[in-house]
């Protein structure tokens, strides 16, 4: 295994530590109001940019008859 040198000075490791915060997340809301992830389809609506991107019912019913499989 690798041994480091010399110690690492309190500073050092902090700043280097500094990258590690937690950052607020991003939520947007679409034409909707319904708050989604940016870079991601809004989940109640399937639309994304204005476009109709997923079929909401098709995969809602998908999710359940996979429920309903796997119990």
């Amino acid at each position: 295994m690798a041994h480091p040198k010399t110690k690492t000075s309190k500073p050092r490791q902090r700043a280097r530590r500094s990258h590690h915060a937690l950052k607020p997340i991003k939520v947007l809301v679409d034409e909707d109001g319904n708050p989604h992830l940016p870079h991601h389809a809004s989940p109640v609506t399937g639309k994304y940019k204005g476009k109709q991107a997923v079929d909401v019912e098709k995969r809602t019913t998908r999710r359940i008859r996979r429920v309903k499989k796997a119990s």
